[in-house]
């Protein structure tokens, strides 16, 4: 089996995201950190804007169309920017904006700024020649997501502190002309607005275990739900402008959506007025395992997806929804990757514990190998399975892979995802024991080389495995800009998660104990395996320091340690010459602590802070 190298990993980290349905299709890709409209016709790369929001940190879609087929979005730290034609692109108001829609020649958005020393946010309607005008549509509430507006009717969801927006938020429908508001749902999770004659449609589970469609039809509520479907495939919150639905012609709607019995994606046909599911998009139909964004055209349906062996592309399915058709690949490098790996690649096995934790294992098909576990970020998040090149290089390397979707993950339903309620640091780190005891005992794993390693919150998961694990469950871990100090967490961290923990782990200071106990860094003593620390120096989410005094602790305690801080790196690697160092430094730290064979690239040395 080759050894997919970390050149080609980093070389090929661009992304697709975000199809928009313009004729021919227009899209977002994403390489080196900067996110371009595309294609563009008659620009180069280093011409084009770097479209990217920073809106509650996380962004979201930095961009939408305006008339004529034309992009208006947010330029990276300045402003508003726009195109005068396909691919020449000028500037309009300075500020910070996100979560974009479309209202006629206009767009409405949400803008974010710093008033007397406070993050405050508000729905902002961005117009005039240039984009140059700013009128405030609505304020006062903490957070906003999914403005749309249609023809002087505006909706949106927002929600206050210490809710987030999977626990409980408000619908909210203003009529612009004669200024009444109308809440059409006061708890659950609600999202991704659509507004067409005067309806008002959007994603919610409220009052139910899974997410489905409802519309404010004709002044009263409708619900469009299919039994065993979850329409969030995933869930959505963390980012604006998440799209996983859209209207066709004729009363119906396409839906992704994701089957909670067989962990299926497909993208479900329904009727709105009667709810009935006039056809049922397979895998066979639409090419891919997995769909991450989809928007619509009349009765065209358009999205992105991909699967374990195929990275993500533009698709199409025209009207008859028959069978899709690729439009873009993401990767100008797909047909080598595909000719030279694919074939080796391995598929992942969906797996459930007998306490009901879900995983994704990908075996190399060797006896006992070991075992690296990863754990996904939020942590109410959910892993991914499409072409994931940064699991298929462990694979290559002789590594099973087992992707953790612990208690608290999003896409099992709302009763899975609240069973990390108080729990955050005991319940994640529990069910990762549970998955390593399951595969230990099915006879699928050396046990005496598991690693584990998780980014952001996945870091704090990994931590607290390796710090409280009951025995040697964990020999080795790599933590990514992840958590070593709640309390210092809560007290440095960004407005948009700033009472996340509230519901987690409980109250600051009032359960100052609870926040003590679960915090890694003040149990230093109880961890005596390696620990690899990666951190961006420019991290806002999860700052710098988090790393720093892991590293310090643990290399006073003599606790085998490396530290790597890269320059110009926020949270989570853009530059592909880091993305690169940081998996050769990751595998040649498990190396050294299997006593495997690595290619000793990175240049770590234990004891030490490397500075990129």
């Amino acid at each position: 089996m080759p050894k997919l190298p970390s050149s080609l990993l980093s070389s090929s980290s661009i992304s697709l995201s975000s199809p928009f349905p313009t004729n021919p299709i227009r899209y977002l890709t994403t390489s080196d950190g900067k996110t371009h409209f595309s294609p563009s016709p008659s620009s180069s790369a280093a011409e084009l804007p770097n479209l990217r929001s920073t809106v509650h940190e996380y962004g979201g879609t930095p961009c939408q169309l305006t008339q004529g087929d034309l992009c208006v979005g947010q330029s990276y730290n300045t402003g508003i920017t726009y195109e005068t034609e396909p691919g020449k692109w000028s500037d309009g108001i300075a500020g910070k904006y996100g979560d974009f829609n479309q209202s006629g020649p206009d767009v409405v958005c949400i803008r974010e700024r710093v008033v007397d020393g406070n993050v405050v946010n508000d729905i902002v309607r961005i117009s005039g020649e240039g984009f140059s005008d700013c009128e405030v549509i609505c304020e006062g509430v903490d957070f906003y997501s999914y403005p749309s507006s249609l023809e002087g009717l505006t909706a949106w969801v927002e929600w206050d502190h210490p809710n987030m927006p999977w626990d409980d938020t408000r619908v909210v429908m203003l009529d612009e002309a004669t200024g009444k508001k109308d809440v059409l749902e006061t708890e659950g999770s609600s999202g991704q607005i659509r507004i067409r004659e005067k309806e008002v449609w959007y994603v919610s589970d409220s009052g139910g275990e899974y997410y489905n469609l409802r519309g404010f039809v004709n002044g009263e509520k409708k619900v469009v739900e299919v039994q065993d479907e979850d329409f969030s495939v995933g869930g959505f919150g963390w980012s604006g402008g998440v799209r996983s639905w859209g209207f066709l012609d004729g009363g119906l709607a396409a839906v992704k959506s994701k089957n909670v019995k067989t962990g299926l994606t497909s993208i479900l046909i329904l009727n709105l007025e009667t709810s009935e599911v006039v056809k049922r998009l397979s895998s066979e139909v639409t090419l891919c395992d997995s769909i991450s964004s989809l928007t619509t055209r009349g009765n065209d349906i358009i999205y992105t997806g991909g699967s374990y062996s195929s990275p993500e592309g533009v698709y199409v399915i025209s009207d008859g929804w028959e069978t899709a058709r690729q439009e873009v690949r993401s990767l100008p490098e797909d047909n080598e990757i595909l000719k030279d790996y694919a074939p080796s690649f391995t598929a992942p096995k969906h797996i459930e514990t007998s306490n009901g934790v879900h995983a994704y294992l990908y075996h190399p098909g060797t006896e006992n190998p070991p075992l690296l576990m990863k754990c996904h970020g939020g942590p109410t998040s959910s892993t991914s399975l499409t072409f994931r090149l940064d699991i298929q290089y462990w694979l290559t390397r002789g590594y099973a892979v087992v992707d953790v979707d612990y208690s608290g993950s999003s896409g099992y339903g709302k009763t899975y995802r609240e069973r990390l309620k108080g729990a955050w640091g005991v319940r994640d780190r529990d069910d990762c024991f549970d998955v390593v005891e399951y595969l230990v005992g099915e006879g699928l794993v050396d046990e005496d080389k598991v690693a584990i390693d998780g980014g952001s919150a996945g870091g704090y998961t990994t931590l607290c495995c390796l710090t409280f694990q009951p025995k040697s469950i964990f020999k080795a871990g790599c933590s990514k800009y992840g958590i070593s100090d709640l309390t210092s967490l809560y007290e440095s961290t960004h407005k948009f998660e700033s009472r996340y923990m509230d519901g987690l782990i409980g109250k600051y200071p009032d359960d100052e104990k609870i926040y003590f106990e679960r915090c890694p860094l003040k149990y230093v003593e109880k961890l005596s395996c390696p620990v690899l620390l990666l951190q961006g120096a420019e991290d806002k989410v999860v700052t710098p320091d988090q790393s720093e005094m892991m590293f310090d602790s643990l290399k006073a305690k003599g606790v085998k340690t490396s530290l790597v801080m890269y320059a110009g790196e926020q949270h989570g690697f853009r530059k592909k010459e880091n993305i690169k160092h940081a998996l050769d430094a990751e595998e040649d730290f498990f190396a050294e602590v299997f006593g495997l064979e690595s290619g000793g690239e990175a240049g770590l040395k234990m004891g030490e802070r490397l500075e990129r």
